[in-house]
């Protein structure tokens, strides 16, 4: 792959204008030509197309190409029907965690609710402490000072 490349090079074409001829970019083609990387399938792929060549050329005898196009999947999938139901019961499943949710956060409410006409209820009491409280003292002090008390 290398070599094809550097030949090419040679003639009246540089890095840029090859490497977007080949498709890719320029510094995939100076790992190409300057460091011993191993390439991708797409890589060798879109040099061999370029060149004209097999693919199976910028494979060594140690390595193998891949597939160009792996086997489908041999499992075969649920029909339409049975994935409908796994969507239905999906949502339902769902459907019922978000009632929980909300009779649980509708009880907080609740909760939270009773808690504050409680302490509304305290402090109203606390209130009219304080009046009956300051009125008795308001009412002791106006009968000394009258003579009455």
């Amino acid at each position: 792959m290398r070599e094809l490349i550097k030949n090419e090079l040679k003639r009246d074409i540089n890095q840029r204008e090859l490497a977007g001829k080949i498709g890719f970019s320029q510094g995939t083609l100076q790992k190409i030509l300057f460091t011993e990387t191993k390439f991708t399938y797409d890589t060798r792929k879109k040099v061999a197309d370029y060149f004209h060549v097999p693919v199976s050329q910028f494979y060594d005898q140690n390595e193998s190409p891949p597939d160009a196009h792996p086997p489908p999947d041999s499992s075969p999938s649920p029909p339409a029907s049975v994935a409908y139901d796994l969507l239905i019961k999906s949502l339902m499943d769902r459907l019922e965690e978000h009632k929980e949710i909300h009779k649980a956060l509708n009880n907080r409410i609740g909760n939270l609710a009773k808690a504050l006409q409680s302490a509304t209820d305290h402090i109203e009491d606390i209130e009219r402490r304080l009046r009956n409280t300051s009125q008795g003292q308001d009412l002791k002090l106006l009968e000394r000072r009258s003579g009455t008390g």
